[in-house]
């Protein structure tokens, strides 16, 4: 599985993406254990027993490349699920919370930019966070008090701007916020899987 990942970096995404986006969409497996690790504050992959007494999802943007090999890796206490191209990502993760309780995390794995990211069919960032306050209210609605958003995305918080949009994030969620500052994916691609920025 890990091999035919590196297949797509060698061959026809190279030709069609920029090195931003490739940094996004591989090496599942090392973002795998970033995922886990975020919601521990350890840079170790967490023992099972800590995902007994978690409860978190993962919602994976159609863009990233076999966004499905996330539904089969992450934890098997971590439900996931993908966001469809026809539809704003916001209103697809309302309508699942919905089917879930209180959590403790959400991850959001996606493309990104300077205080940006896309989530299915909508495009969400800091010029555009008023338009979409009472959405991203409600997602944070279905966070405990001390619960948190992990953005994984090229850049997502890097520069003034991507704090702006962390901090505006946390301010209509009512939750902290976690995002990268710089190249999200392998460290052979100089990318990397940490989250540098946080509010908390």
């Amino acid at each position: 599985m890990i091999k035919s990942h590196h297949h797509i970096f060698g061959n026809v995404w190279l030709r069609t993406i920029t090195w931003a986006a490739l940094l996004m969409i591989g090496a599942s497996a090392i973002l795998i254990g970033a995922v886990e690790s975020a919601a521990s504050g350890n840079t170790d992959k967490p023992t099972p027993a800590y995902f007994q007494k978690r409860n978190e999802i993962a919602f994976v943007d159609y863009r990233v490349a076999d966004p499905a090999f996330f539904k089969h890796h992450l934890s098997p206490r971590m439900p996931v699920h993908i966001l469809g191209p026809f539809e704003d990502g916001l209103v697809q993760m309302i309508r699942i919370l919905d089917q879930y309780g209180p959590l403790d995390a959400v991850h959001l794995i996606s493309h990104g930019s300077p205080g940006r990211i896309w989530l299915g069919a909508g495009e969400f960032g800091y010029y555009n966070i008023d338009a979409y306050a009472r959405k991203w209210s409600m997602v944070g609605n279905y966070l405990i008090n001390n619960g948190n958003i992990f953005i994984y995305g090229c850049n997502v918080a890097k520069g003034a701007v991507g704090r702006r949009f962390i901090e505006d994030l946390k301010h209509v969620t009512a939750v902290d916020i976690a995002a990268s500052t710089n190249l999200t994916g392998a460290g052979r691609l100089t990318g990397d899987w940490r989250l540098e920025r946080t509010t908390a």
